[in-house]
């Protein structure tokens, strides 16, 4: 069972931002922006992720595979951060 949360669109691409992940927005054609992170072996990893808005909720399971695309552990990720609300 996953104790990730749903979470805004906003929210979920400034969390991934603390933890070093590069957003490409509108990269080619499409409503789709690319996500990368630096992976331990030094090659890039990346994420495709639709966009709907920026007031869209991003679903449990949508959070949880981002989340472990990148190799962010769970607690790191909730992590509340100095400036965070």
């Amino acid at each position: 069972m996953s104790n990730d949360k749903i979470l805004k669109d906003r929210d979920l691409i400034k969390k991934l931002k603390k933890h070093g992940v590069q957003v490409i927005p509108r990269r080619g054609k499409g409503g789709h922006r690319m996500l990368f992170h630096q992976s331990i072996r030094g090659q890039k990893v990346g994420y495709p992720l639709p966009f709907h808005g920026h007031n869209h909720d991003w679903q449990k399971s949508v959070v949880r595979a981002v989340r472990e695309r990148f190799g962010i552990s769970i607690e790191g990720f909730y992590k509340r951060v100095k400036g965070d609300k």
